[in-house]
């Protein structure tokens, strides 16, 4: 068998096992992940997780208006809104901004 040959042999090997490691992994990682959901009467998602550990949490005002929200890795952020759900103030866990127009 010439060199070539041989390096295109050893070529196509690595590629198949990269491809086998690939779908092994692909196939394990659709078999133990999961997401879930949970919602409000008017379908609004309150809260999510998966299964790597990441979360996230909402609340929501009679509306359905956006009010907190915060998540595994320490973002938050929460509005305050008028009678009319118009956002008066918002902050989050980097910066505060306030006085809507």
């Amino acid at each position: 068998m010439s060199p070539d040959a041989i390096d295109k042999l050893i070529f196509l090997i690595v590629a198949l096992c990269f491809i086998v490691c690939f779908l092994t992994f692909w196939k394990n990682s659709v078999v133990v992940c999961w997401s879930e959901y949970t919602h409000d009467a008017q379908g609004n998602v309150l809260t999510y997780k998966d299964s790597t550990g990441y979360w996230y949490e909402y609340t929501r005002d009679a509306s359905g208006n956006e009010l907190t929200y915060k998540n595994s890795i320490g973002y938050w952020h929460e509005y305050t809104r008028d009678a009319s759900g118009n956002e008066l103030t918002y902050k989050d866990s980097t910066r505060i901004r306030r006085g809507f127009d």
